[in-house]
């Protein structure tokens, strides 16, 4: 049973993958083109304006756009099924679409009190816009994979990002309007896309409005604005102490460093929850459901260290290659970022306890708790360390946060999780980021990033040369579990089962094979 759940997994995981990481793939493949053409304080701008939306949008919304998932599992007919998304895009846009026009009229105020000129009041206009059409365009996202139309959300994310991708580059490498040009892709692509794939859903379904359902979606999502709300404060408030103790120049800098910190957020965490967050409560259904859950967050925790492994062992090749010399301290950043995310994606299966006996109340709790803390962390920290004491409020929060959760969460459906292969794996972690620690850059490198305009092409070969080094360096990681004997008999079984199974693929496809 547990076999055929992984295998489900790994396959809407993959699929589903692609479809996250095509959608979050426009910040990270623009990341030089930003490098190039914006200053840090451009980049500084975007992440103030950014993160302000994020919380009125909470606010605004009511945290009901993400609740599709657990209510529409709740009901067997179709028919209700339907209901409850018919009845979510109404009760969204009757709660957003005022709000968001009462808020524009104070743009010269929010540009003025957070940017420090109501000149920039544009860039709010813009962003009010956008979100409403990206949070359609998300409830969409969400019906197709609750209907697990995995190849249809990659289509759709796949001409999302060139669209998206197309129009920064037309807007900021050919225009020339700055950060603009991001807002404005944003929200072109997002209407474009809301538009397109909201229709046919409305005319599938129809538009119907259950105010049972919707007051239902209400309960359940009401105590999660609280939590929604501290979530920012733990995710982005930092972004306004470092502007207020150091400035946009910084901002940016950190922004940067944190963008590809929490990309292992992005592409991998984020990845398997498109699968995993409607699929855990289908899985409660299950008579060895504990124990699938346990193994899950084992095989989580040890897919994410790895690749957390190797974005913190080669941050700093990477910065090397795509920016210039006024972002490359960055990478210092980098791996507390990382391994932040990497604690923050452990929520997702120590509250399962908390969501399956429906006490949202203990989440709204600890999320309030901790975005408190946060700001006081934020608070003493930044003001005397800088963008390191960012970092490690946001570490020392996501800690502290699923410490709670689990507490609770055991409390109230007890999962026993094999504490001895979570420790061999921060063992071989640990290990893995000491060696390659001990590659070093040439001396020749110090002195090329005092003439960047002569040297910029050597500078970025090193940052090739040290990205291989570095990789091979975290190759050595599953060997290494192994040594240390993370795998048990069963999964090793199963691992050479896989490997035969693939060989005798090859061996089959093999041009000697098919033509004897």
């Amino acid at each position: 049973m547990i076999k055929n759940e992984l295998k489900k997994a790994v396959k809407h995981t993959s699929v589903y993958g692609i479809g996250r990481a095509l959608n979050m793939l426009p910040p990270i493949v623009l990341l030089p083109l930003y490098l190039n053409y914006l200053t840090p304080a451009d980049y500084g701008i975007q992440a103030i304006v950014t993160i302000t939306m994020d919380i009125i949008g909470v606010i605004i919304s009511l945290c009901i756009t993400g609740v599709l998932s657990r209510f529409y599992f709740e009901y067997d007919e179709q028919k209700d099924r339907n209901e409850v998304l018919s009845t979510l895009l109404i009760s969204f846009s009757i709660l957003s679409l005022p709000s968001l026009l009462l808020l524009s009229t104070q743009s010269r105020n929010l540009s003025n009190y957070l940017l420090g000129s109501s000149e920039l009041y544009h860039y709010f206009l813009i962003v009010f816009s956008a979100f409403w059409f990206r949070n359609v365009y998300a409830i969409g996202c969400d019906y197709l994979r609750v209907k697990e139309r995995s190849i249809a959300y990659v289509v759709v994310s796949l001409f999302f990002l060139v669209i998206q991708i197309g129009l920064n580059v037309l807007f900021i490498a050919v225009y020339r309007i700055g950060v603009t040009g991001i807002f404005l892709s944003s929200l072109i692509t997002s209407a474009l896309f809301a538009t397109l794939i909201t229709i046919p859903i409305v005319v599938r379904i129809g538009f119907r409005f259950s105010k049972q359902k919707f007051i239902e979606m209400a309960k359940f999502s009401a105590p999660l604005i609280v939590s929604s709300l501290s979530a920012i404060v733990v995710n982005s408030s930092d972004r306004f102490f470092v502007k207020h103790f150091a400035g946009l120049d910084l901002t940016g800098i950190y922004s940067i460093a944190y963008r590809l910190g929490s990309s292992i957020h992005t592409f991998i965490t984020a990845s398997f929850m498109q699968y995993w967050l409607p699929h855990r409560f289908a899985i409660y259904k299950q008579l060895n459901a504990k124990e699938i859950y346990s193994r899950f967050l084992i095989y989580y925790l040890m897919t994410v260290l790895f690749f957390g492994l190797l974005l913190s062992c080669t941050s700093r090749d990477i910065l090397l290659i795509i920016s210039k010399p006024i972002f490359y301290s960055g990478y210092k950043i980098v791996p507390i970022i990382v391994l932040s995310y990497v604690v923050f994606g452990l929520q997702y299966y120590l509250n399962i306890g908390i969501l399956i006996k429906k006490k949202t109340k203990y989440i709204a709790y600890v999320d309030s708790s901790i975005g408190v803390i946060n700001i006081l962390l934020n608070f003493l920290l930044i003001s005397k360390y800088g963008a390191y004491g960012a970092a490690y409020a946001t570490l020392g929060s996501f800690i502290l946060k699923i410490l709670c959760l689990n507490f609770i969460s055991q409390k109230l459906y007890p999962i026993h999780y094999d504490y001895t292969k979570i420790y061999k794996l921060i063992i071989a972690t640990s290990i893995i980021y000491i060696l390659s620690s001990m590659i070093s850059y040439p001396d020749e490198y110090y002195l090329y990033i005092e003439d960047f305009q002569q040297h910029a092409y050597a500078l970025r070969l090193i940052g090739v040369q040290f990205l291989v080094w570095h990789s091979l360096v975290v190759l050595i990681f599953p060997p290494l579990l192994y040594l240390i004997r993370f795998f048990d008999e069963n999964e090793l079984r199963y691992a050479k089962q896989l490997c035969l199974k693939m060989k005798g693929k090859l061996l089959k496809a093999s041009p000697e094979q098919s033509n004897p």
